[in-house]
Protein backbone atom coordinates (compact mmCIF):
# COMPACT_ATOMS: atom_id res chain seq x y z
CA UNK A 1 0.00 0.00 0.00
CA UNK A 2 2.63 2.45 -1.14
CA UNK A 3 1.86 6.01 -0.10
CA UNK A 4 3.60 9.06 1.33
CA UNK A 5 2.17 12.12 3.05
CA UNK A 6 -0.63 10.00 4.50
CA UNK A 7 -2.39 10.14 7.84
CA UNK A 8 -1.40 7.21 10.06
CA UNK A 9 -3.11 6.95 13.45
CA UNK A 10 -4.68 4.65 16.06
CA UNK A 11 -8.40 4.61 16.81
CA UNK A 12 -10.74 2.02 18.31
CA UNK A 13 -7.89 -0.50 18.84
CA UNK A 14 -6.83 -0.43 15.17
CA UNK A 15 -4.12 1.27 13.17
CA UNK A 16 -5.48 3.34 10.28
CA UNK A 17 -3.97 4.77 7.11
CA UNK A 18 -5.64 7.20 4.70
CA UNK A 19 -4.83 9.94 2.23
CA UNK A 20 -1.43 10.64 0.73
CA UNK A 21 0.12 10.12 -2.67
CA UNK A 22 2.21 7.57 -4.53
CA UNK A 23 5.39 8.32 -6.47
CA UNK A 24 5.04 12.13 -6.73
CA UNK A 25 2.55 14.90 -5.95
CA UNK A 26 0.04 15.16 -8.76
CA UNK A 27 -3.76 14.84 -8.88
CA UNK A 28 -3.38 11.49 -10.68
CA UNK A 29 -1.13 10.13 -7.91
CA UNK A 30 -3.45 10.83 -4.94
CA UNK A 31 -4.47 7.85 -2.78
CA UNK A 32 -7.92 8.08 -1.18
CA UNK A 33 -8.41 4.55 0.13
CA UNK A 34 -8.78 3.77 3.84
CA UNK A 35 -6.94 0.80 5.38
CA UNK A 36 -6.94 -0.64 8.90
CA UNK A 37 -4.94 -3.24 10.80
CA UNK A 38 -5.17 -4.83 14.24
CA UNK A 39 -1.60 -6.16 14.18
CA UNK A 40 0.35 -3.90 11.77
CA UNK A 41 1.08 -6.83 9.50
CA UNK A 42 -2.32 -7.71 8.00
CA UNK A 43 -4.18 -4.77 6.46
CA UNK A 44 -7.79 -4.56 5.28
CA UNK A 45 -9.10 -1.99 2.82
CA UNK A 46 -12.11 -0.48 4.62
CA UNK A 47 -13.09 1.82 1.73
CA UNK A 48 -11.65 2.64 -1.67
CA UNK A 49 -12.54 6.32 -1.19
CA UNK A 50 -12.71 8.54 1.88
CA UNK A 51 -16.08 10.25 2.13
CA UNK A 52 -16.23 13.93 3.10
CA UNK A 53 -13.13 15.40 1.44
CA UNK A 54 -11.00 14.80 -1.64
CA UNK A 55 -7.31 14.42 -2.34
CA UNK A 56 -5.41 15.28 0.83
CA UNK A 57 -1.80 14.89 1.93
CA UNK A 58 0.05 15.72 5.14
CA UNK A 59 -2.94 16.27 7.46
CA UNK A 60 -2.67 15.64 11.20
CA UNK A 61 -5.15 13.13 12.63
CA UNK A 62 -5.73 12.89 16.38
CA UNK A 63 -8.11 10.52 18.14
CA UNK A 64 -10.12 10.61 21.35
CA UNK A 65 -12.13 7.68 22.69
CA UNK A 66 -15.26 8.96 20.90
CA UNK A 67 -14.02 10.29 17.55
CA UNK A 68 -11.14 11.08 15.21
CA UNK A 69 -10.25 14.60 14.06
CA UNK A 70 -8.31 15.61 10.96
CA UNK A 71 -6.57 18.98 10.93
CA UNK A 72 -5.24 20.88 7.91
CA UNK A 73 -3.22 19.18 5.22
CA UNK A 74 -2.81 20.04 1.58
CA UNK A 75 -5.74 19.45 -0.74
CA UNK A 76 -4.54 18.56 -4.20
CA UNK A 77 -6.87 18.80 -7.15
CA UNK A 78 -5.97 21.08 -10.06
CA UNK A 79 -4.02 23.40 -7.75
CA UNK A 80 -2.54 22.50 -4.36
CA UNK A 81 -4.11 24.44 -1.48
CA UNK A 82 -3.19 24.35 2.20
CA UNK A 83 -6.29 23.66 4.30
CA UNK A 84 -7.54 25.24 7.52
CA UNK A 85 -10.42 22.78 7.75
CA UNK A 86 -11.11 20.35 10.56
CA UNK A 87 -13.01 17.09 9.97
CA UNK A 88 -14.52 14.61 12.42
CA UNK A 89 -15.25 10.89 12.01
CA UNK A 90 -16.42 8.00 14.16
CA UNK A 91 -15.62 5.29 11.59
CA UNK A 92 -12.52 6.69 9.77
CA UNK A 93 -14.35 6.45 6.42
CA UNK A 94 -17.11 9.07 6.62
CA UNK A 95 -15.91 12.53 7.64
CA UNK A 96 -17.86 15.69 8.43
CA UNK A 97 -16.41 19.16 8.40
CA UNK A 98 -16.69 20.83 11.80
CA UNK A 99 -16.62 24.51 12.57
CA UNK A 100 -13.05 25.72 12.43
CA UNK A 101 -12.01 28.33 14.98
CA UNK A 102 -10.62 31.46 13.31
CA UNK A 103 -7.36 30.94 15.21
CA UNK A 104 -6.55 27.75 13.26
CA UNK A 105 -4.10 28.73 10.53
CA UNK A 106 -4.07 26.71 7.31
CA UNK A 107 -1.11 24.36 7.50
CA UNK A 108 0.21 20.94 6.59
CA UNK A 109 2.89 18.65 8.00
CA UNK A 110 1.78 19.45 11.57
CA UNK A 111 3.08 17.96 14.81
CA UNK A 112 0.34 17.27 17.32
CA UNK A 113 -0.76 15.35 20.40
CA UNK A 114 -3.93 14.72 22.39
CA UNK A 115 -4.15 15.60 26.07
CA UNK A 116 -7.50 14.61 27.53
CA UNK A 117 -9.98 15.93 24.96
CA UNK A 118 -7.72 18.74 23.77
CA UNK A 119 -5.78 18.80 20.51
CA UNK A 120 -2.37 20.44 20.71
CA UNK A 121 -0.94 21.34 17.29
CA UNK A 122 2.60 22.60 16.85
CA UNK A 123 4.11 24.32 13.83
CA UNK A 124 3.70 23.13 10.29
CA UNK A 125 4.11 24.42 6.77
CA UNK A 126 1.73 27.20 5.72
CA UNK A 127 2.53 27.19 2.00
CA UNK A 128 1.54 24.67 -0.65
CA UNK A 129 4.22 22.31 -1.99
CA UNK A 130 6.20 23.84 -4.83
CA UNK A 131 7.84 20.67 -6.08
CA UNK A 132 6.80 17.13 -6.93
CA UNK A 133 7.76 15.60 -3.57
CA UNK A 134 5.88 17.83 -1.05
CA UNK A 135 8.88 17.90 1.25
CA UNK A 136 10.78 21.09 2.12
CA UNK A 137 13.77 20.48 -0.11
CA UNK A 138 13.63 23.67 -2.14
CA UNK A 139 13.82 26.14 0.74
CA UNK A 140 10.68 27.93 -0.47
CA UNK A 141 8.26 26.55 2.13
CA UNK A 142 6.82 28.89 4.75
CA UNK A 143 7.00 27.48 8.27
CA UNK A 144 5.07 28.47 11.36
CA UNK A 145 6.07 27.96 14.98
CA UNK A 146 2.55 28.70 16.16
CA UNK A 147 1.05 26.48 18.89
CA UNK A 148 -2.71 25.94 18.75
CA UNK A 149 -4.94 24.12 21.23
CA UNK A 150 -8.65 23.38 21.01
CA UNK A 151 -11.15 21.12 22.75
CA UNK A 152 -12.26 18.15 20.65
CA UNK A 153 -15.94 17.28 21.31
Amino acid sequence: HQRMGNAFFVYDNKMWCLGGYKNFVDASMMVNSVWSSEDGENWTMEADTVKGFGNIIEPKVLATDEAVYMFGGMVYDATPTVSNKVYRSTDCINWEEVETPAAFTARRHIAGVVQGNSAWLFGGITSAATDFYATPISGTDDFTTETWVNLMK
